[in-house]
């Protein structure tokens, strides 16, 4: 994670993250509810991969995650490990691979 923004008087929650298997990707935003973002707060903390699902769309010059789903931290495993295998993948739709 490169960013972590909390905008307290509109409630907005953002992160940006580097996406390590999608090669025309280099960062994707994600707008995260209060909870999520936690979850993003924790894993940033302990060097720990997240991850999130859904369709990636480009809004400006930026691609954002929208309204993300299955955010959660891999915590048996460290942002420097090149290899992660999160057994929750297999559950993705065909069209729809992880980003993180």
């Amino acid at each position: 994670m490169t960013l972590l923004e909390h905008v307290a008087n509109v409630g907005e929650y953002t992160v940006r993250l580097h996406v390590a298997n999608q090669p025309r990707l280099r960062t994707v935003r994600i707008a995260l509810n209060p909870e999520q973002y936690e979850i993003a707060i924790e894993a940033h903390r302990s060097d720990s991969p997240p991850r999130a699902s859904r369709i990636i769309q480009k809004q400006g010059n930026y691609n954002w995650l929208i309204d993300p789903t299955r955010v959660r931290m891999l915590a048996d495993y460290s942002n420097d490990d090149e290899l992660i295998v999160d057994d929750e993948d297999i559950a993705l739709p065909d069209d729809q691979d992880p980003l993180f």
